[in-house]
């Protein structure tokens, strides 16, 4: 087993830690703590940019049954149908019926 002395320190020290003291990767270290406001501002801008893309990106077409725009590939939100058939049940507001009053 080799042993190595700094000539700086005078430290010696054997060959197996001596490659390990080397061999350790040397990360970068923030200077500051990055503040609340800061990280909030990052991440909502990042939200934004996000929102934004999603909007531009969706398309509406025209719902076969009822006429409204919605998305493709998806229920009509409006009547309920999907590719030609009702795949949710909406249920109507019910209309005023004529109650008659029977005196007794």
């Amino acid at each position: 087993m080799q042993v190595f002395t700094c000539f700086l320190t005078g430290i010696s020290v054997d060959s197996f830690r001596f490659d390990l003291l080397f061999a350790m990767a040397k990360h970068p270290v923030p200077h500051q703590k990055t503040c609340k406001s800061r990280s909030k501002t990052r991440h909502s801008a990042f939200e934004k940019i996000t929102r934004k893309k999603l909007t531009d990106v969706a398309k509406t077409v025209k719902c076969e049954n009822c006429g409204s725009m919605k998305r493709p590939h998806y229920v009509c939100e409006t009547c309920g149908m999907y590719r030609g058939r009702q795949v949710i049940e909406f249920k109507m507001p019910s209309e005023k019926k004529d109650v008659q009053k029977i005196k007794v």
